[in-house]
């Protein structure tokens, strides 16, 4: 069961391939529960070897998130590798024709202008006091190359990683056993919740809870994860560029922007020239 209104599924890949491969919902929470513990293990590993020392604050953060979106990746590819040797439109990272790249873009950002609706009604009605810390945490506060690294990290590998392992594998795990409303509800609680770092985090994940079902719609709708990464970078490099502007950070609003229209402007090229490679 699909969701309304919802686009009919993408069409086989362009040479003629078999559809997606259909992964067991065990997969999903198997899978997270994996990708927890190693991460958790790198972390413990890298304390007991003493090796905090070796890099300053930011750089230990900064290369401590990487390892985390490399082992939600490596994840999602062992355990879809079980299946069947994992290929890029098995998690919606096919080619697609220009005109339809186009159109991701488009949506990325009409999902963002609906999400931002939400976002504010709930400010008018909760009226939530919390914040997430993680300019300072990247060290974005110390010097243009610390907010460019920083915002190279939450813009650009972040969404990437997540929108693979949490729409790509997790969703698409569950929704052949839960359909699409049961699996975008839960692949959604989830990723709000490893969201959670504080208690000042607490009041933001509902609002992160549907910005996770909106990532799920798009993909449903659009049978692409482009789209939904290209949301996930532009709602990540506003905030980045909004906190660099109301903390006066030099450079902070021109490296979200600067980052944020990349990433759209690569919703559109990166489908187009895997579709072009294709047809060659």
């Amino acid at each position: 069961m699909g969701f309304p209104y919802a686009d009919p599924a993408p069409p086989p890949e362009p040479s003629g391939g078999p559809e997606r491969p259909s992964w067991p919902a065990w997969y999903a929470p198997v899978g997270f529960l994996c990708a927890t513990f190693l991460t958790l293990s790198f972390v413990l590993v890298f304390e007991r070897l003493g090796l905090r020392s070796v890099l300053p604050g930011p750089a230990l953060v900064i290369f401590q998130a990487l390892v985390q979106d490399v082992i939600l990746v490596g994840t999602a590819l062992l355990f879809a590798a079980r299946t069947i040797r994992p290929r890029a439109w098995h998690f919606g990272l096919g080619g697609t024709a220009l005109e339809r790249a186009l159109s991701f873009a488009g949506r990325a950002v009409l999902g963002y202008i609906a999400f931002l609706l939400v976002a504010r009604l709930y400010d008018v009605v909760f009226d939530p006091s919390g914040e997430q810390r993680i300019v300072e945490a990247l060290g974005a506060d110390r010097g243009l190359a610390w907010l460019v690294a920083g915002g190279v990290l939450v813009i650009v590998f972040a969404p990437v990683a997540e929108e693979l392992f949490f729409r790509g594998f997790f969703y698409g795990s569950l929704r052949g056993q839960l359909g699409a409303p049961g699996a975008a509800i839960a692949s959604s609680l989830v990723f709000a919740l490893v969201h959670f770092t504080s208690a000042q985090t607490l009041s933001l994940l509902p609002l992160l809870g549907v910005l996770g079902l909106l990532f799920c719609f798009l993909y449903e709708r659009t049978g692409s994860l482009y789209p939904c990464i290209a949301l996930h970078a532009l709602n990540n490099a506003v905030a980045y560029a909004g906190v660099g502007y109301t903390r006066s950070l030099e450079g902070g609003p021109v490296v979200g922007v600067v980052l944020g229209l990349a990433m759209l402007a690569a919703a559109v090229i990166v489908p187009a020239l895997a579709r072009g490679r294709a047809a060659l």
